[in-house]
């Protein structure tokens, strides 16, 4: 996710999030595919997983959080509304990805923003909880129960890997960040300290050179 001594924690919790989502993306494809969801779900898949590995590869290049956190957010912001049409409503994967979604909004927005972010996301939620219950045939069902179940428990699962996957490199993260602090502290008490030692002999030559003069 990055050196220390090059990114910041900011950009390597972003890089980390980034990493996780492409792997998830990933195990989303192939899980699509093997249960033949349909060409529209496995495209949508493949689509995220060459989103996501792009912002991730641009985000290793250099420190770059400013210009790849909102385009990050606009394609993970898509997912659980793409789950809830395509994917049997509020039933289906929708849910499990918006949780996904709503842990990354305060490891990577500050103030209000992620307030309301998180709210808004619960309001369409809910839109879209009251509207499937008014027009439940304006969602695109699965093809049969057992698909459906398949496919939300291992939606269930990948989310799961990834938050474990995601928790890891962010605490290694943090302990880096930490030890880092820590050796530019004790280096800083140890420039003190030279810098002190200095004005002493300083003051002490300049006592010598004083009673010298007074000779």
């Amino acid at each position: 996710i990055g050196s220390v001594n090059v990114f910041s924690l900011e950009d390597r919790s972003l890089n980390a999030i980034l990493f996780v989502a492409f792997l998830v993306s990933v195990l989303s494809f192939i899980g699509d595919s093997i249960q033949s969801l349909g060409t529209i779900q496995v495209s949508y898949s493949l689509f995220t997983t060459f989103a996501f590995a792009t912002l991730y590869i641009f985000g290793r290049k250099r420190p770059n959080y400013q210009n790849i956190v909102v385009p990050f957010l606009l394609v993970e912001i898509t997912v659980p509304f793409f789950g809830w049409y395509f994917l049997g409503g509020i039933l289906g994967t929708s849910l499990v990805f918006s949780i996904a979604l709503v842990i990354t909004l305060p490891i990577l927005l500050k103030g209000y923003s992620k307030y309301v972010l998180f709210f808004g996301i619960l309001v369409l939620l809910g839109f879209l909880l009251v509207y499937e219950i008014l027009h439940p045939e304006f969602i695109i069902t699965y093809k049969n129960r057992k698909t459906q179940l398949i496919d939300k428990y291992f939606s269930t699962v990948y989310v799961a890997i990834g938050a474990f996957i995601l928790m890891n490199l962010l605490i290694i993260s943090y302990r880096q960040e930490k030890r880092k602090t820590k050796l530019l502290k004790e280096e800083l008490i140890q420039s003190n300290e030279e810098l002190h030692a200095n004005n002493e002999e300083l003051l002490k030559q300049r006592e010598i050179i004083s009673i010298k003069k007074e000779a």
